[in-house]
């Protein structure tokens, strides 16, 4: 995790970024896996990484993307993203696809989500293939994390702000 405003800056910058129009054929980034008429095509990525070790896993499935966040513990969260319409549709965690749990919009470098619990994420990408998720909790707290492609060298600044965080949770 990054400071927020750092994150802020980062989510700004990923989305003015020019994105490919939905339903338009779409390359793949470096290491990076697509289908070119997927709406979810600019979403696929396998083990991008943070500064502390966790990993970040898109892939697609008929109608959808799958989403895999494991801690640097091990610990792994599920998300499924179910397309209603080419932009629009439901999400749900854990194992399969009955629990669903909130709602996103899919835009051309981002999907914004509201879940039932009253927090809410923006899933941003951009086209040297990083991915950063801002949450904002119920309470409103907020907390951004980054995943950056295999052999990324983290700045320093990035190292910093992930010992804090281990040293003091609290802190964003």
């Amino acid at each position: 995790m990054l400071k927020i405003s750092l994150c802020c800056a980062v989510l700004a910058a990923m989305a003015s970024e020019t994105g490919n129009a939905h339903g338009q054929p779409v390359s793949a980034r470096p290491g990076m896996t697509a289908s070119a008429t997927s709406p979810f095509a600019l979403f696929t990525v396998t083990n991008n990484a943070t500064v502390d070790g966790a990993t970040l896993s898109l892939r697609l499935f008929e109608g959808g993307l799958a989403r895999v966040i494991k801690t640097p513990g091990g610990t792994q969260k599920k998300a499924n993203f179910i397309l209603l319409n080419d932009r629009f549709g439901t999400v749900s965690e854990g194992e399969g696809n009955g629990n669903v749990v909130g709602l996103f919009v899919l835009n051309q470098s981002s999907i914004s989500i509201v879940y039932t619990d009253g927090r809410s994420e923006i899933l941003a990408s951009d086209s040297a293939g990083r991915f950063s998720i801002m949450t904002k909790e119920a309470n409103g707290d907020m907390v951004c994390e980054s995943w950056h492609p295999a052999g990324h060298r983290f700045s320093a600044e990035e190292r910093e702000a992930a010992l804090a965080r281990v040293c003091d949770p609290s802190r964003p």
